[in-house]
């Protein structure tokens, strides 16, 4: 063989040997890209199946949300599946209640006009019917070109913590409450103590006048009627230091039909075009109460059956002793057991 030919077989053979390297190293990169690709894959797999929120991918097509890709975590946070949420594109916007859409909508839109997009917090509709509150975080990707190309969201159920703190806010203004009465019941005490004092002059004062006169004076009745009215106003004195003791009223036991028969007397002295017709339990049963308050109550009873009948009217009174079971109390929180039952009718 000539020399020029062997060196051209040589050559070739080489090149030859060259273009096998090539293609086997081709062939081993592209088996290597799809494992390294496959193993990526599976890690994020195994990473969103760990992960307990719900994780997903939006992508974007033509400036608008388009294909979504849903974790499985979202079965467990929101009820549906990663099938139902991806063919469904106005599934999620249809989860959220309505008085929350337009905060959805606006972080949906930032995101679109690649501003800041914090964090939110809005209640969702589970499947189950179940209304529950997540935080939305959405994170925005970009092409090299710096075009936004998808977005990635993460859903967290924080409803036991939204419960913890509207628990927490609602103690606050308990408490706040609780303060704001403490005061009210220390201007109210002072002032209850005052107003007894006067009440007192204007009671001995009247006490000196009845001293010097007999039943058939003309004044008579109203200097009674006077020391009535006291004693009903130092009845309210002593709702008012109860209410400055934190409601420790002047609790003692009480003839309801004989509280009822004073009280319902005055009242009809100064309104005279009302008939009051009065039917009393005999043997009525002792009762614990403080009577400053239920003669309030009885008072503006009185006063309420009055302006219902301008005209005039009867006013019906009634007392009934009454055992109440289980059953009857439950609704109302009270006690069962016996009471005694005062109706007002007009």
């Amino acid at each position: 063989m000539r020399e020029g030919a062997q060196d051209y077989l040589v050559k070739g053979r080489m090149d030859s040997d060259l273009l096998v390297r090539a293609v086997r190293y081709a062939i081993e990169r592209k088996r290597t890209t799809k494992e390294s690709l496959r193993e990526s894959e599976e890690r994020y797999r195994r990473i969103t199946e760990a992960v307990t929120d719900y994780i997903f991918t939006v992508r974007i097509e033509h400036g608008r949300p388009g294909e979504s890709v849903h974790g499985p975590a979202c079965v467990a946070v929101i009820g549906y599946t990663p099938d139902e949420l991806a063919s469904d594109p106005y599934l999620w916007i249809r989860m959220v209640p309505e008085e929350d859409h337009a905060t959805v909508q606006e972080q949906a839109g930032r995101v679109l006009l690649e501003q800041d997009v914090p964090p939110i917090e809005h209640r969702i509709l589970r499947k189950d019917g179940v209304l529950r509150w997540v935080r939305n975080t959405l994170v925005p990707h970009h092409d090299p070109e710096g075009n936004l190309v998808s977005y990635d969201g993460l859903i967290r159920d924080i409803h036991e913590r939204k419960e913890a703190e509207e628990a927490k806010a609602k103690l606050e203004a308990q408490l706040r409450h609780a303060q704001k009465m403490e005061a009210i019941g220390t201007l109210a005490g002072g002032i209850a103590h005052d107003f007894n004092n006067l009440l007192m002059g204007i009671l001995g004062a009247t006490s000196l006048m009845l001293m010097d006169i007999d039943s058939g004076h003309p004044y008579f009745q109203h200097l009674k009627a006077i020391e009535d009215m006291v004693h009903k106003g130092a009845g309210l004195t002593r709702q008012l230091l109860g209410l400055a003791r934190g409601g420790k009223y002047e609790v003692k036991p009480t003839d309801l039909n004989e509280l009822i028969k004073k009280s319902s007397k005055m009242f009809g002295r100064t309104k005279k075009e009302i008939k009051i017709h009065r039917k009393y339990q005999k043997d009525i049963w002792t009762v614990e109460v403080d009577q400053g308050q239920i003669e309030q109550v009885l008072l503006n009873l009185y006063v309420n059956a009055w302006q219902a009948m301008p005209g005039g009217g009867t006013l019906y009174l009634k007392t009934e002793n009454v055992t109440l079971d289980e059953d009857y109390v439950k609704p109302f929180g009270v006690q069962a057991g016996h009471y005694v039952k005062i109706s007002v009718r007009d």
